[in-house]
């Protein structure tokens, strides 16, 4: 725990910040497709649903708290705060759960994130989402 514990703070940090850009947007399940277990936390590769057709990504998702679990109720529904292209934080009703997201496939979503409006990427850089766009 000892080893793991300042990137649970910094990942604590990089959900704050997340939570006070976005609003918090209920989605109907979050899949998982696989897991990885690292030496900091179990990286899980998931599917959170959106409402439009072709809108859910496969993201790279991290418990913030860096456990090696997955969330249950998870499949029911979760609140999503961010931009799909750039990642965000999900959070599991019904459970101590907060987890970072991001683009599984990152050079993917380049595109979209370089048409993204100046607003839309000065939230992501506030919220250390994207550090580096155009």
């Amino acid at each position: 725990m000892a080893y793991r514990f300042p990137f649970a703070l910094l990942s604590l940090g990089r959900c704050r910040r997340v939570l006070r850009e976005y609003p918090l947007e209920f989605r109907s399940g979050m899949s998982k497709k696989s897991e990885n277990r690292t030496k900091y936390g179990t990286v899980f590769t998931v599917r959170v649903k959106a409402d439009e057709r072709g809108r859910s990504p496969l993201m790279r998702a991290v418990d913030a708290l860096e456990r090696h679990r997955w969330p249950e109720g998870a499949e029911d529904g979760v609140w999503f705060a961010g931009d799909l292209p750039f990642g965000g934080v999900v959070v599991v009703p019904g459970s101590d759960t907060l987890l970072v997201v991001r683009p599984e496939d990152w050079a993917k979503f380049a595109e979209e994130r370089q048409q993204a409006g100046p607003d839309r990427i000065d939230r992501a850089r506030r919220t250390c989402l994207a550090k580096r766009v155009r």
